[in-house]
């Protein structure tokens, strides 16, 4: 009986990712991929720049600068109009491979960003929190397929969570197992913080934002507990060429990133943030 228990609680996770994938995708999964979820106004934008960067890659002509694809002329470094997707790309890269169409691989993104949250919610659960597997398969759940993120189907570049899932979980492990993680697998969970805030900052720029904002008051909380704050120090005693060498590359990218936005802000400018005035209509 044991043993077929343990057997239901491997897969109960892998059923419930393919339960939730089905419940928000199954008009396009069970039409046999001939429904598009998500519209046409972000999602044709968002289609277009997985497909510029697998154009890019592939070196198609007319995409040959990752910066500049074929619109918008004569405005240069058009990619920066918006999110550049390029840490989610590679999920676009391969289904486009295989799949050879855009609007496939496009659906088959949607259903991989998807999964990868349901799995990195999963995985914090298990590491950070040591929860069993069928609680931590229904938090996961909840976090991946609740109305939270239906409520963004329309902005799919908004969807993408799991690096900032891993991002936090690479903190508990440097900050919170100090006494039960080997030195080495320490630099390695700091270099995977590091890179999960530059893929975040290359996938979309208003997640990294709140992702910065909510690092900054965790960082704050956690300088104003004594334990912590004690846990900070001795991490930056004893692996601060670690941090320093990680920090200083995620700040190379970072920067690179941002000098292109910089670029398209002073030739196009800024978004002014003006407020609406909503009047209410009376029937006539």
């Amino acid at each position: 009986m044991k043993a077929r228990v343990s057997r239901l609680q491997l897969v109960f996770p892998w059923a419930l990712g393919a339960v939730g994938l089905l419940s928000v995708f199954h008009p396009m999964i069970l039409s046999g991929l001939r429904l598009m979820h998500a519209g046409l106004g972000d999602a044709r934008l968002i289609n277009y720049v997985l497909e510029h960067g697998f154009l890019w890659l592939t070196q198609h002509p007319g995409h040959e600068n990752f910066w500049n694809p074929p619109i918008f002329y004569p405005y240069p470094n058009v990619s920066a109009f918006t999110d550049i997707l390029l840490g989610t790309g590679p999920l676009y890269w391969i289904w486009r491979f295989l799949a050879g169409r855009p609007d496939t691989g496009f659906q088959l993104w949607l259903l991989s960003i998807w999964a990868m949250n349901y799995a990195a919610a999963y995985f914090m659960l298990r590491r950070t929190y040591e929860v069993g597997r069928v609680p931590s398969a229904f938090g996961a759940y909840v976090l991946a397929f609740g109305n939270v993120l239906q409520a963004r189907f329309g902005q799919p570049q908004l969807i993408p969570l799991f690096y900032v899932l891993l991002a936090f979980t690479a903190l508990a492990e440097v900050l919170t197992r100090e006494e039960r993680v080997d030195p080495r697998r320490r630099v390695l969970w700091i270099a995977v913080f590091f890179a999960c805030v530059v893929l975040q900052a290359y996938t979309a720029i208003y997640v990294f934002f709140y992702f910065g904002f909510l690092l900054g008051i965790a960082l704050l909380a956690a300088l104003g507990n004594e334990d912590y704050r004690a846990r900070i120090l001795e991490l930056a005693r004893r692996h601060r060429a670690a941090l320093c060498v990680a920090a200083a590359a995620a700040g190379l990218m970072l920067a690179y990133l941002a000098g292109h936005y910089l670029e398209t802000a002073h030739h196009v400018g800024v978004r002014a943030f003006q407020r609406r005035r909503f009047s209410r209509q009376t029937p006539s």
